[in-house]
């Protein structure tokens, strides 16, 4: 499996790296993100969004669980956001009709806390950035793992 590894000194930094993976994006798909609270993944979905062409203030999903929003991307047209945190198993999830997002190749369905649901991902997955906070308050570091890791330098900061 491909994998990078990237740093973090800054907000605009973590934002940055969203904006670079939308760049190399040919296709919807998930894009799982794990992590623990405040390692930068709803500032990574901001970046994603800003580069989606999305206008609208992003916020994690907590307590709707899933926030759409439509783009202005060739590519992407739904930035599909979910936040899973809140969710003891995938059968509170049901009523969100995730098969059709999933199976939409110009969905972008991006997962804050997948482990809450893992089976819901297999087959349908760009990769996976898990969080991490660094030694510093701002630095933060991206693990990144599939297809999107061809995106990014390992040695990127």
């Amino acid at each position: 499996m491909k994998k990078a590894l990237c740093q973090s000194a800054s907000d605009g930094v973590t934002r940055a790296f969203a904006r670079k993976l939308v760049a190399g994006l040919t296709t919807g798909g998930a894009l799982l993100l794990a992590g623990e609270l405040g390692s930068g993944k709803t500032t990574f979905v901001q970046g994603l969004a800003e580069a989606l062409g999305i206008q609208r203030t992003i916020t994690s999903p907590t307590f709707t669980l899933l926030n759409l929003y439509d783009t202005h991307h060739p590519v992407i047209h739904q930035l599909v956001h979910l936040d899973l945190y809140r969710i003891e198993d995938s059968s509170m999830i049901t009523e969100l009709d995730l098969p059709t997002w999933l199976a939409n190749p110009r969905a972008l369905v991006v997962v804050e806390w997948p482990e809450r649901a893992p089976e819901l991902w297999r087959g349908h997955t760009l990769g996976t950035i898990q969080f991490s906070l660094g030694a510093t308050i701002n630095h933060r570091i991206l693990a990144v793992e599939g297809e999107i890791a061809t995106l990014f330098d390992s040695a990127e900061r």
